[in-house]
């Protein structure tokens, strides 16, 4: 009989819609959004509004964009995803020998759930547990949440495993040096006049004024990508993306001011990249296109200018990837291995 597996990996996000339909962004929605790590307004009163006047609103319109980007297989983030995992489970084979560790993914709501991954590493009677929320910059949106649903999950099943999370990976050299490459292999000359945005997505306000530290992470992942690039700081900037409800209220500057003011002075070439996002998913695929290219394209109607606007795809399950979030795990791996 095949010894267990010494450790288990779990790499965490948000999730998707089971789904491209009203009925399915619906349950996904109040899940979402009932998470008092994404919103912190008064419970009950929240529970009224979001059952009653978001989630109506807002399902029928989500659902049309989510099918602007389903694929026949499913959700792109979660196919992405488990790719990833199948990638890692194989490095860490090669590397600790076959079946000493096993890679899952789950998703803080929707499938993969999180208690049936869960239920499914006791049963092969893993004991120690590394989470990795793949936001290489925490939030209490997305890295909290995600280690929330892992610990509930975890009490469910009433699982006795010694359970660790890796909390960030924004200052990984592997990470700043892959985000690098993918905007070089795009085309991004560093020594021409090309403009860079780097576009993360937006947080409430009110998280960051109680302690949630990733503006800061944003900004240290900035800084060690455009190092790697040796660029000079007037070619690129930091921009946010996706505030839900009132824009006010959300971390700024937003990623769309900045296209359209970079196209009405006349930007020749911009390059777009959301190095916080793991995998390509709605606020890629869709915004992108929908939304921000359309941006600097009317600036640059203002300028008399055509402009080109390159878009960089997410590392997704690329082999760069699947090295950096090896060399994040690795170290902590090895030690438990060796216990």
């Amino acid at each position: 009989m095949a010894n267990p597996p010494a450790c288990g990996v779990l790499l965490m996000n948000t999730g998707t819609p089971d789904a491209p339909t009203p009925n399915a962004v619906a349950s996904y929605l109040l899940k979402f959004l009932s998470d008092p790590n994404v919103v912190s307004s008064h419970r009950l009163a929240w529970w009224f509004i979001l059952r009653f006047v978001v989630v109506p609103r807002r399902k029928e319109a989500s659902a049309e964009k989510y099918r602007t980007i389903w694929t026949p297989e499913g959700s792109p983030i979660v196919l992405q995803h488990q790719a990833l995992a199948r990638a890692l489970d194989a490095q860490f084979a090669e590397e600790f020998g076959p079946g000493r560790v096993v890679v899952r993914t789950a998703m803080n709501y929707g499938q993969p759930d999180v208690l049936s991954v869960c239920r499914e590493l006791k049963r092969m009677g893993v004991r120690e547990l590394l989470v990795l929320p793949t936001y290489p910059q925490a939030a209490n949106s997305t890295t909290k949440a995600s280690a929330a649903r892992v610990g509930e999950a975890i009490h469910r099943a009433r699982w006795n495993v010694r359970c660790e999370v890796i909390a960030n990976y924004h200052r990984s050299p592997s990470y700043a040096k892959a985000i690098a490459a993918s905007l070089l292999n795009a085309g991004f000359d560093p020594n021409g006049d090309d403009k860079l945005l780097l576009s993360f997505h937006s947080v409430p306000l009110e998280h960051l004024e109680t302690g949630d530290t990733y503006e800061r992470e944003v900004g240290a992942s900035a800084l060690a990508i455009v190092d790697e690039l040796e660029l000079d700081r007037k070619r690129w900037t930091i921009g946010y993306q996706s505030p839900f409800g009132d824009p006010s209220k959300w971390l700024q500057p937003y990623s769309r001011d900045i296209l359209e003011r970079w196209g009405a002075i006349g930007a020749d070439r911009v390059f777009f990249v959301c190095p916080g996002f793991a995998a390509d998913c709605l606020e890629t695929l869709y915004d992108i296109p929908a939304d921000l290219q359309p941006a600097y394209e009317r600036g640059c109607a203002q300028s008399g200018t055509t402009g080109s606007f390159v878009g960089v795809p997410c590392l997704g399950k690329t082999k760069a990837h699947v090295r950096v979030l090896a060399d994040v795990v690795r170290p902590r791996l090895k030690e438990l291995l060796d216990e």
